[in-house]
């Protein structure tokens, strides 16, 4: 509830300590009502002055992209949170956050990357495959021209496949680590090998 009788600038000294000389001219005079921030106590003291561009310094660093990629550097150079946060200034949670957003910048960029080497690589291939159709559609070309072009043409397409992951999964039979023979998983023990295992033992501990 509103008061009836809004402070003015002699209540304002004397109530909150302000320095006249840092309000407004309309309430030099000390008979207007105050501004509404200034009536309600929401005058900064003199030790917080900075508090706002402390505030607004914090700010600009999570969104500064150089402080993201230092964050991240010094997180994988072996840097704590703590560590981190007292080299750039901020708080634990701020610097997760940071390292959070850089790496998820990566990951985007890397995809983005990626798709495009992937797009350039099809036209590539799109380009290779107008040039031999266009061969091999030729009546005028010898048939030895025109079946090179449809090789070519086949291999095109197998890459275009393989790059679109089109192809089924090839099943690789798995081998001995010589590549001559096919592996074949142990069985379970039987008691013959359980006997000779226990047997060895014996003979290693000097047991007759």
């Amino acid at each position: 509830m509103i008061s009836p009788n809004p402070p003015t600038l002699a209540r304002a000294e004397g109530k909150f300590g302000i320095d006249p000389a840092r309000l407004p001219r309309a309430a030099a005079s000390g008979s207007k009502p105050l501004p509404l921030g200034i009536a309600c106590g929401q005058v900064q003291t003199a030790g917080a002055d900075r508090r706002p561009v402390r505030v607004m310094q914090k700010k600009q660093r999570k969104l500064d992209p150089a402080y993201r990629r230092k964050a991240l550097e010094l997180r994988r150079n072996g840097a704590t949170f703590a560590q981190i946060g007292a080299a750039l200034g901020i708080g634990r949670k701020a610097v997760s956050k940071l390292i959070d957003r850089e790496l998820a910048r990566q990951e985007q960029e890397a995809r983005e990357n990626a798709g495009a080497a992937l797009g350039l690589e099809l036209e590539r291939l799109d380009a290779a495959l107008r040039v031999a159709s266009a061969v091999m559609n030729n009546p005028g070309v010898s048939a030895d021209k025109r079946l090179r072009a449809i090789d070519r043409l086949l291999r095109v397409e197998f890459l275009r496949c393989r790059l679109l992951g089109l192809l089924a999964p090839t099943k690789i039979a798995p081998v001995t680590p010589d590549g001559k023979r096919p592996y074949a998983p142990p069985g379970p023990p039987t008691d013959a090998d359980r006997l000779r295992r226990i047997q060895d033992l014996l003979t290693r501990a000097g047991v007759n």
